[in-house]
């Protein structure tokens, strides 16, 4: 996952109505875990998982 956003909101679920976990920034990649039916992605963060819109953050390939 590439973030897109300038400081994106990482949170324990795959909406706005979850709590903060962290602040991912933009040009900062993640694994990716999944993608909820909503468009959010769960992304690896530390130890532990956390969320991200997909209005801020884009699937890329390993590569890029």
């Amino acid at each position: 996952m590439a973030i897109s956003g300038s400081s994106v909101n990482a949170r324990k679920g795959p909406a706005t109505g979850y709590g903060v976990l962290t602040i991912v920034h933009a040009g900062e990649r993640y694994a990716h875990i999944a993608t909820a039916r909503n468009g959010w992605h769960c992304i690896a963060v530390g130890d532990g998982t956390a969320w991200v819109s997909n209005k801020y953050a884009e699937v890329v390939d390993v590569e890029q």
